[in-house]
């Protein structure tokens, strides 16, 4: 493929830019599905970055991920223990390969985060209200 017509928000008025190589050579990218735009590939490719630099750094497989050119997850493939695979939602018999192990990490730190920050919310919630103890079932 010689250039990609990339979206750009939903202005159906505007003119689509594209990306393409200066030489006109085929792109080194394929796109699988959908209609990326400017930011998807730039997330993409800086995405592509830190897994190269964090797999040349340490050995390990890894992924990540950017959101809007800012990271949004990172990490390398690592067996889980039995607590990160319940937080993971990883079934208990399910094999994991140490990239497999990287993605479910990636993805789920953010998750983890909210949780924390909703988990504060409610507990500051609690003392302002004078409530003194929180009881969790699972």
């Amino acid at each position: 493929m010689k250039e990609i017509e990339l979206k750009y928000g939903c202005n159906p008025n505007q003119k689509p830019s594209k990306i393409f190589m200066a030489d006109g050579r085929d792109l080194p990218v394929t796109v699988l599905n959908g209609r990326p735009g400017y930011i998807n590939f730039l997330d993409a490719l800086n995405s592509y970055q830190l897994v190269k630099e964090l797999e040349s750094a340490i050995g390990l497989p890894a992924a990540a991920s950017f959101k809007h050119v800012s990271p949004a997850g990172a990490a390398v493939g690592l067996p889980l223990s039995d607590t990160l695979r319940k937080i993971y939602w990883v079934d208990d018999d399910a094999v994991l390969s140490p990239l497999a192990s990287a993605y479910a990490t990636k993805d789920k730190w953010l998750l983890l985060l909210k949780l924390i920050r909703y988990w504060d919310l409610i507990s500051r919630q609690c003392i302002i209200s004078g409530i003194n103890s929180v009881r969790v079932f699972h």
